[in-house]
């Protein structure tokens, strides 16, 4: 009688010390890393009637509105300019007031600023 309560004793034992090492094992790291964000750009050079120039990134919420004209390049930084911050990658925008066909395609790529300008 004795030898199968050893037996279910030291199963037991086996058992338990099987769910203490699986409770103990570190979650895998996950692969899934996410790339810092750039920044879209958009501006006007030319002094134009059509302030403001309202900028629509499709699959990306809300607008952002050109105010101000440039007489060249300004930073990325530059106020009166639509600005937006973006995951890497390409996109389509468009904007408005504009004349036919103002949709253009930018390339937002990690910790860089992609300058467009519109008019």
């Amino acid at each position: 009688m004795k030898a199968p309560l050893k037996l279910s004793g030291i199963t037991l034992v086996v058992i338990i010390a099987g769910v203490y090492l699986q409770s103990c094992t570190k979650p895998k790291p996950s692969n899934t890393t996410t790339a810092a964000q750039g920044t879209a750009m958009f501006y006007t050079e030319e002094s134009t009637n059509w302030l403001p120039i309202v900028v629509t990134i499709q699959g990306v919420n809300g607008t952002q509105t050109i105010t101000q004209n440039y007489s060249s390049q300004p930073d990325c930084s530059a106020a009166g300019c639509a600005v937006f911050s973006l995951n890497p990658g390409t996109y389509t925008y468009s904007y408005s007031p504009s004349q036919s066909g103002a949709t253009g395609v930018v390339i937002v790529t990690s910790n860089q600023c992609t300058a467009t300008q519109v008019y």
